[in-house]
């Protein structure tokens, strides 16, 4: 009788130290996956605060001119000159310009002046 609990025993130990192996096992594993996690997210995320940083760092400055329209210029060929990137489109450029000159359609004459917007980096401050 005394064999046959010893052996029980042992067979017990054994199969308690197996599941504690493989818990150890899961738990390594799972913190390997948790930090890969932590360790993305944060290269992620720190990728995006430095984008945004860098994008407010810039400073640029709005500025208007007046311009003569030459003969055969339309607000297209205007804006195709002198829009800039800070704008989704061209069509939302000549939208601009249309309002600030109180345009009410696309018809420019030659020797007209009209007002357009630009962008510049540097500041000219009075």
């Amino acid at each position: 009788m005394d064999k046959i609990a010893l052996y029980e025993s042992d067979q017990r130990r054994l199969r308690n130290k197996r599941r504690r192996q493989r818990e150890l096992q899961r738990n390594k594993t799972l913190f390997v996956i948790a930090l890969l996690l932590v360790i993305f997210f944060s290269v992620t995320y720190g990728r995006i605060f430095a984008y945004a940083g860098t994008k407010s760092n810039e400073q640029v400055f709005k500025y208007y001119t007046s311009i003569e329209v030459k003969y055969g210029e339309t607000l297209w060929s205007i804006a195709e000159q002198n829009m800039s990137g800070h704008y989704p489109d061209i069509y939302a450029y000549i939208k601009e310009v249309k309002k600030i000159n109180h345009l009410p359609d696309d018809d420019l004459r030659a020797g007209q002046y009209i007002v357009i917007p630009y962008f510049s980096d540097v500041y000219v401050g009075g």
